[in-house]
């Protein structure tokens, strides 16, 4: 199935299919208005936090580690450089007053539905962004789900917008141990996101079409002969660049050069990635593998989103191991990593291994969101109208879980970078918990967060998911 919902599109002059950057020579209205765009970023698998199922902060056991890595260091609405929480620190302080970041907000798709409290794979991953009910089954007494009803929020985003951009949607994956996708089209239609750096970038940026069948010959062909996927533009490409002022003969060298970097990176990779036309195993994934596409995927995204290829780029990171950054607590899944939460706490049966837990979990989760780092000073590096790519666009930071030891979907992770040219208020921590200090009540659900997202762009929505939001309408504040 075609990852990319590609349309025919000419840029340039002659038959030039190479994407290309804005230029100081196009309509200049366009350009003082960019495009809005939304960059998504799942990680899979949770991040670090004491939140329990039920609505607590805690269990009231000793085995927990008992820390909140997502929560600021202090309850200031105005964000500042030394106040974020533990896991951003160091890596978005440069964005501080270009983040939204949130706490209070429930899956409650997830924990209305679920028979022991929202926490299963299943039934978060069929939720988590698609706020919807789950097509269920049940077998030997047990009830799981089986698929959402209702598409994800990026892709009834990319279904509005469809035919502003070549693509609809961009979906990339840095594979992982997931236990499936959070994306969907529509009614069990989960996405298959493209897990290969180099097949992402011959389909979008070589106007190379994907095939039902199997591989495309001419992608076959490129790899055998060793030839750039530029090759067959660059004459074209050499047209324009001679009709254009100096200022977009700099910026097309600049866009040309940067390409030719990307795909020497992936060059690199041979050997490395699991060899093409195959299905990985997801429960095995090479450490080394994933150091390196990760990078790689964002600065495909990043570039797509400075060619203006597609108003919805959609990154997930898989569960993993960060095996490079040291594994002083030893295990073999990421997805045992975030167990590991539960046996550290003073009174858990490895209370005397917390150290070790905490340094390996941090790096792990620091490392996924150096990622979204690197997408944010792509797209601030990116002028873009009277501001950046950054100023308009929203990027989106999210997992299933905030605490991966319990599967808690309450308090869900959430920040967002970026003002969607205005729209949002940022530099600000937005706390929809209303319990004094130590406890947990909110009415503040996923449904809000994303029919907030879904007005931004333009939408005429009241209610976006199915019918298990605390209350209809977008989320208060965040305006």
């Amino acid at each position: 199935m075609a990852r990319f919902g590609r349309r025919s599109f000419l840029r340039g002059a002659g038959a030039l299919t190479l994407s290309l950057p804005l230029l100081e020579s196009r309509d200049a209205a366009a350009q003082a208005a960019p495009p809005k765009t939304l960059f998504l970023v799942h990680n899979h698998g949770g991040t670090v936090s004491a939140m329990n199922r039920s609505p607590s902060m805690s269990d009231g056991r000793g085995d927990h580690h008992g820390l909140h890595w997502w929560h600021p260091l202090a309850d200031d609405e105005t964000l500042t450089a030394g106040n974020l929480g533990l896991i951003h620190s160091g890596l978005l302080d440069d964005f501080v007053d270009q983040l939204i970041l949130f706490r209070g907000i429930d899956n409650e798709a997830a924990n209305a539905q679920a028979p022991y409290g929202g926490g299963g794979h299943g039934w978060v991953n069929c939720t988590h962004l698609t706020c919807a009910d789950c097509h269920t089954e049940t077998v030997d007494g047990k009830t799981e789900p089986t698929g959402a009803k209702g598409p994800s929020f990026d892709k009834l985003l990319a279904a509005h917008l469809a035919g502003s951009a070549p693509f609809d949607a961009i979906d990339l994956m840095v594979r992982g141990h997931n236990y499936g996708t959070v994306q969907y089209l529509g009614d069990r239609q989960p996405v298959s996101s493209e897990r290969d750096p180099r097949t992402a970038f011959e389909r979008i940026f070589a106007g190379v079409s994907p095939s039902d069948t199997g591989p495309d010959p001419e992608l076959l062909r490129l790899r055998a002969r060793r030839q750039s996927v530029l090759d067959g533009v660059l004459g074209a490409f050499n047209l324009l660049r001679g009709r254009v002022s100096t200022q977009d003969r700099r910026t097309l060298d600049a866009h040309a050069d940067h390409l030719r970097a990307i795909e020497r990176r992936i060059d690199a990779l041979d050997g490395v990635l699991a060899p093409m036309c195959t299905t990985p195993d997801i429960a095995d994934v090479s450490d080394r593998e994933a150091e390196q596409v990760g990078p790689l995927m964002m600065d495909i995204a990043i570039h797509a989103g400075r060619c203006n290829l597609s108003p919805v780029i959609a990154i997930q990171i898989g569960d993993i191991i960060t095996s490079w950054l040291g594994t002083p607590y030893g295990v073999d899944l990421a997805h045992s990593l975030g167990h590991a939460a539960r046996e550290v706490g003073p009174t858990g049966p490895n209370a005397g291994r917390r150290a070790a837990w905490e340094e390996e979990m941090r790096s792990n989760r620091r490392w996924r969101l150096s990622l979204f780092q690197r997408l944010l000073q792509g797209l601030a590096d990116t002028p873009a109208g009277d501001g950046t790519l950054l100023d308009s666009s929203l990027c989106v930071y999210t997992s299933e879980f905030s605490n991966a030891a319990v599967h808690s979907s309450r308090d869900v992770p959430f920040v967002f970078a970026g003002s969607l040219g205005g729209t949002f208020r940022t530099g600000r921590f937005l706390d929809y918990n209303m319990a004094a200090p130590g406890g947990y009540e909110t009415s503040a659900s996923t449904h809000n967060l994303y029919t907030s997202i879904l007005q931004g762009f333009g939408m005429e929505i009241d209610h976006f998911g199915g019918p298990h939001a605390y209350f209809d309408g977008p989320l208060p504040g965040l305006r």
